[in-house]
């Protein structure tokens, strides 16, 4: 049986992010999130992750080669279904993808959009937290942990990423709106869209059901 490979798109604070650690609760598919891989290198004593450092805390975003490389091996991995999660995030990353992939016998099987007004977008942005021990994602209002501050899976401090605020948010939307949001047309062929308003069962269920009638 052939491994899926799906793409989630969506302007930041779209709750990708959450969807994904739903769709792991209930099914075997392993989410790469170019944030986190992003985060976990930039934990090293390098040259590389300094850089990476000062470009996230800048609210910049990481050169194209530089999160292919990263990615790389987690692109070429065949043992599995997965979701990438913030990558591609342009044309040019795409097209390399796509490349890589086809370079391997392999594709992307489909996209989900999750479509969010950008008036949603600050309170949910300014409500996240996150585990920096486990990458969980948590919101004050939307997905609180069981005891306030803390994880519920392994028990670290929650905290606000050094991205989360306003100045940089708008940003970020502007970078979705001049270069992710080609990636709609470029996908057209296996896009699907999702109501980013809906509940999170409900952005499940209907996730479930694209998934499982995804083609062999």
């Amino acid at each position: 049986m052939s491994k899926k490979k799906l793409i989630f798109l969506g302007l930041p604070g779209a709750s990708k992010g959450t969807l994904c650690n739903e769709i792991a609760k209930h099914i075997n598919i392993n989410t790469i999130s170019a944030g986190d891989c992003l985060r976990e290198e930039a934990k090293k004593d390098t040259i590389r992750s300094q850089q990476i450092k000062e470009t996230i805390g800048q609210g910049k975003l990481v050169s194209d080669e530089l999160i292919i490389d990263i990615l790389n091996d987690k692109i070429n991995d065949k043992t599995q279904d997965y979701i990438f999660d913030g990558f591609p995030r342009n044309i040019a990353q795409a097209t390399k993808l796509d490349e890589v992939l086809k370079s391997n016998n392999d594709k992307i099987d489909a996209v989900i959009y999750l479509n969010v007004s950008e008036d949603k977008l600050l309170e949910r942005i300014l409500g996240r937290r996150v585990c920096p021990n486990c990458n969980s994602n948590y919101h004050i209002s939307f997905l609180p942990p069981q005891k306030e501050g803390i994880c519920d899976k392994c028990g670290n401090d929650l905290i606000t990423r050094k991205d989360d605020n306003e100045i940089i948010l708008k940003d970020r939307i502007n970078t979705f709106n001049n270069e992710t949001k080609l990636l709609l047309d470029y996908y057209q062929d296996i896009l699907y869209e999702i109501d980013g308003a809906l509940e999170l069962d409900e952005k499940f269920e209907i996730f479930k059901n694209i998934y499982d009638n995804l083609g062999e």
